[in-house]
């Protein structure tokens, strides 16, 4: 796997570096942590489109579709 050479600021460096040593982990490893943990921006717009044009399904469909062998 190659490596690059990114350009920040000093003060994100500097917060980066406060974010990864709680684990000791590499900044890269830290940057893969924050990316997985955020959704991209497309997929937030497509819940929010959901939200709004879909209708609304009770918990207990919900749960009886995740789980078949429950009683609705």
């Amino acid at each position: 796997m190659g490596y690059t050479t990114v350009s920040v600021q000093t003060e994100t460096l500097e917060r980066l570096r406060r974010y990864r040593t709680f684990r000791h982990r590499s900044i890269d490893d830290l940057l893969n942590d924050l990316m997985d943990d955020t959704a991209p921006e497309e997929l937030l717009r497509e819940v929010e489109r959901r939200l709004r044009t879909e209708p609304d399904v009770p918990g207990e469909q919900v749960r009886a579709r995740l789980d078949p062998g429950r009683a609705a």
